[in-house]
């Protein structure tokens, strides 16, 4: 793919290589457009106007811009890897991956196809993306989507902890499944908690938010971004996978609001994360003991117990990551 310049006064595009083809359009003088064949040796170039074709009599009428600009990347991959082809569908040649962040370029007017016309590697290709599902424009403003989801974990401070919960409303045939699948949840008074929750609420037909609601580590985090349509479908994954595949890793003296803070133990998995807030708090679904708590700083584990008396104290967080979709 090459810059080119308009040199006719007006140039038409049309759908394919001819007069007889239909009209999309034209071009005016000066205009830079992006020209997808190798040379001007066609009386009508490929180029991108939603795939059209513009007069340019072999050369005459279109010349190649000399170093051309990259185009600037708009859209950033959201899956962990999608494949890109010569053509929308898995019948095309593959050409190669995108992964979870890279930052591309976006050729269509929309994300509406299963596969999306993208620039790889200088030329054109089409990435897989679902309908938008695996691929997201560039938000104008990341400030505004990460306070979009910050709100969204705020309002859940004070919920309670459950293995694998995402926001999930607590009944008894919902605690007594999750004992089953990870009794050692619920020891130590846990159970009796969460089902006296689950009892009561069931009792009067009402739940209120967020105190008969739970939520495990990673669940907190992606039920505040899918929430907030932060990556356009709904994802659940383990903190792991959450660290290893949608963040970079950064420093803890550059953690900021949006970023994520973790527990990785001495066999080098992460298997513990909390969400940082504003004004450098970080906001937990802690445990069974605690629930989702808020903590005044990233150097700070303590939170009172929801489960017998005192406080519950925690090892420090020792990881620390930047979710790809808010680089």
């Amino acid at each position: 793919m090459k810059q080119a310049v308009v040199t006719a006064n007006l140039i038409s595009v049309r759908v394919g290589r001819g007069q007889e083809y239909t009209k999309l359009g034209t071009y005016k003088k000066g205009d830079l457009i992006w020209v997808l064949d190798e040379a001007l040796d066609e009386q009508y170039a490929k180029v991108i106007w939603q795939e059209g074709y513009a007069y340019s009599e072999y050369g005459e009428h279109i010349e190649f811009v000399k170093a051309p600009p990259a185009p600037e990347a708009n859209a950033i991959v959201t899956a962990s890897r999608i494949s890109v082809r010569t053509g929308r569908g898995t019948s095309y040649e593959k050409l190669g991956e995108f992964t979870n962040g890279e930052h591309i370029v976006v050729l269509d007017d929309s994300l509406y196809f299963s596969y999306v016309h993208v620039v790889w590697q200088d030329r054109d290709g089409y990435a897989y993306c679902d309908y938008g599902k695996y691929i997201r424009m560039r938000s104008e403003n990341v400030d505004e989507e990460i306070a979009k989801a910050l709100n969204i974990v705020s309002s859940c401070i004070g919920g309670q902890y459950i293995y694998g919960a995402q926001g999930t409303k607590i009944t008894t045939d919902y605690v007594d499944q999750q004992q089953r699948r990870h009794p050692e949840y619920f020891t130590n008074g846990r159970y009796e908690y969460l089902i006296g929750i689950a009892r009561r609420c069931e009792a009067i037909n009402e739940w209120a938010f967020p105190a008969d609601y739970a939520w495990d580590c990673s669940g907190l985090w992606w039920y505040s971004a899918n929430k907030a349509g932060i990556f356009g479908r709904d994802i659940d994954t383990t903190a792991n996978t959450f660290y290893n595949s949608y963040c970079t890793s950064i420093s803890k003296d550059s953690l900021r609001a949006g970023d994520a803070v973790f527990y990785r133990s001495s066999s080098g998995r992460i298997t513990h994360m909390g969400v940082v807030g504003q004004n450098g708090a970080v906001h937990e679904a802690m445990s069974g003991y605690t629930g989702v708590v808020s903590h005044s700083s990233v150097d700070d584990r303590t939170a009172d117990r929801v489960v017998g008396s005192g406080t519950y104290t925690r090892k420090p967080w020792n990881t620390f990551g930047r979710p790809k979709v808010f680089e």
